[in-house]
This record gives structure tokens, sequence and C-alpha cells, in this order.
């Protein structure tokens, strides 16, 4: 639809953010800023629905209007995307809280040049084959889900040695 008013002729001015806001900010932020430009009399042209972080969360017409895949990414250009690498501790936040950085990239072909940016956050060798480094990462968990998630070869190995239960003791529920 945009695309075919684009074509008919209709006049329209690409604004682009210069923010970088985290998957779950953007939503909030796209529909905060479309409305203070409806307000001073702008016609909203958007891809996606507002808020639903599809418009905000992916990047700007990179090549030409026909190309679908750049219509997803009205926000990201290679160096945001850089930027976002850069502002990432590792790569699994990079690909968590920039996801449309994450897709420009992967889609433009720099996804490993950002990747090289981000330092890599590898355990030594038989890292969690120690079982005080697996106490360890466990007193920082409240629940075995959150140790599962947080530190998933850390879980496989307490599970492995049998000591999940000494680890998160499990809830007995009582009959009344």
């Amino acid at each position: 639809m945009i695309r075919e008013k684009i074509l008919a002729g209709v006049k329209y001015r690409f604004i682009e953010s210069s923010e970088l806001y985290s998957k779950e900010k953007a939503p909030i932020m796209e529909l905060e800023t479309a409305e203070g430009y409806r307000r001073r009399g702008y016609v909203i042209l958007n891809i996606a629905k507002l808020g639903a972080g599809g418009s905000l969360g992916g990047g700007g017409a990179h090549k030409s209007i026909g190309d679908e895949q750049d219509l997803q990414d009205l926000k990201w250009s290679k160096s945001k995307s850089i930027e976002a690498a850069k502002n990432s501790s590792s790569r699994s936040e990079f690909h968590r809280r920039y996801s449309g950085a994450w897709r420009h990239a992967k889609h433009h072909g720099y996804l490993e040049e950002c990747m090289a940016l981000i330092p890599a956050a590898k355990k030594p060798k038989g890292f969690w084959n120690d079982l005080a480094n697996v106490r360890e990462a466990a007193k920082k968990c409240h629940s075995r889900s959150e140790f599962k998630s947080l530190y998933g070869l850390g879980y496989r190995s307490a599970s492995l040695k049998g000591i999940l239960d000494e680890l998160f003791p499990k809830l007995v529920k009582h009959k009344h």
C-alpha cells in the first residue's frame, strides 16, 4: 500500500530516529514518536501496525522500493547495526536486544563483521566440569529454570552429576 502511494506520486519525507532502543522499549517509543508527528499535522505512512515493533524494530528501504526484504528494515543501516553490536556484551544479547539490526546485518552480508566486534563469552574447556564453578553460577539464580536459561551448560553438568536437587531443592506439597 505504501509502495503504491509512493509510485503514484505522493510526496513524503522519511524521518529516521538516531536513537537505538531495546526490543521492549521500541514499541513504546514508536507510539510516542508517531503521536508527536501526528499532533504536528503529519500523516503516518507505516508498514506495520504502530506499537507492534515491526516498523521501529526493523530498518529503511536500503535498495529499491520493490525489494520486500528491505521494506522490513526501515530503521537499521550498517553503521547503526555496528553500533548496536558494539553496545552488546554477548552475541546472544545482540540477537535478542537488537533483532532488527541482527536481521539487517545477516540479510546484507555483514553479520560476521558485527559479531567480530562482540567479545567472545566462551568459558575455558572443562569449566563446567568443575563443580565449584557450577555451584557458583547456581548461587546467582533463584530457580532451576533461571539457572538453565542463564547457564545452560552448567545446568547440564549439574544434571549429569546428579546435584540439581542439592542446588535447587524441590518444594514438597503437603496434602491437607
